[in-house]
């Protein structure tokens, strides 16, 4: 493994210890959980003005793809955890899932959501902060490496660009037929 990133992880999974950022990574674990982004999408859709229900269709799409993504490389990429692979890590949080750790999926999840409500939403960029923080976490908490949450961050803000253009590019696509349908 390279020297910088193993640097970059110890740096930032011991060298930045204090209470606050204990709690904040118990939340933000909960908070990037696929289980919570899927009720995130489905509170969008359900409690949304009727114009905007379409976010939370888009968001729990993009949540799927980025999903299978994640999938994909986890079961191609067989990449042991730090607490698994390394001496010493310490571990805010403890997790069981020693299974592949590229990419992370906190930080697919946590930058899909961050993407698609930045596309909709004037102020949405903000996010990008929360999703930052998120991915970071997971760093601090012993369970990715750098590149782990890096890779995350790509897929997720890929996935949710792409989902975006195709739901609006659809909704273009559909707005043409019903068009041509009534004679518009």
């Amino acid at each position: 493994m390279l020297t910088l990133e193993l640097n970059l992880f110890h740096a930032i999974n011991k060298g930045c210890v204090n209470v606050v950022f204990d709690w904040f990574a118990f939340v933000s674990t909960v908070v990037g959980e696929y289980e919570s982004a899927l009720a995130f999408a489905l509170f969008l859709f359900l409690f949304l003005r009727k114009e905007k229900k379409m976010i939370g269709l888009v968001l729990l799409e993009g949540l799927l793809v980025s999903g299978f993504v994640v999938f994909v490389f986890k079961t191609g990429f067989l990449r042991v955890a730090p607490f698994v692979a390394l001496e010493n890590v310490r571990q805010a949080v403890i997790e069981t899932d020693m299974r592949s750790c590229f990419p992370s999926g906190h930080a697919t999840c946590s930058f899909l959501t961050a993407t698609v409500l930045s596309c909709y939403f004037k102020r949405g960029y903000l996010l990008f902060f929360l999703a930052a923080a998120i991915a970071l976490s997971r760093v601090y908490n012993g369970v990715h490496y750098v590149s782990d949450v890096l890779a995350g961050a790509m897929i997720g803000v890929i996935t949710g660009y792409v989902v975006v253009y195709a739901a609006r590019k659809m909704y273009k696509l559909q707005r043409f037929f019903i068009n041509m349908v009534s004679g518009d």
